[in-house]
C-alpha cells in the first residue's frame, strides 16, 4: 500500500474533510449576513424578504418579525 493510500484511508479524510466543513459552514454564514443586509438596506423584511414600505407597526405582516 502506498503512502497516499494510507494518507486517505487511515487518517487523510478528516484532515481534509473538517476543514473543509469550517469553510462551508464560513461561507454560508457570510451569504446569510449579506443576504440580511441587502434586504434591510432595500426596505425589505430581513427574514422573509416581504416589501416593507408604507408598514408603519415595525412588524412584518407575512412573517411575523419585528423590526
Amino acid at each position: 500500500m502506498s503512502w497516499y493510500e494510507r494518507f486517505f484511508l487511515f487518517g487523510g479524510g478528516p484532515a481534509i474533510a473538517i476543514p473543509a466543513a469550517l469553510l462551508l459552514l464560513v461561507l454560508i454564514i457570510a451569504w446569510q449576513d449579506r443576504r440580511t443586509r441587502k434586504r434591510a438596506a432595500r426596505g425589505l423584511c430581513t427574514r422573509c424578504g416581504y416589501d416593507l414600505t408604507g408598514n408603519v407597526s415595525g412588524t412584518c405582516p407575512e412573517c411575523g418579525k419585528s423590526r
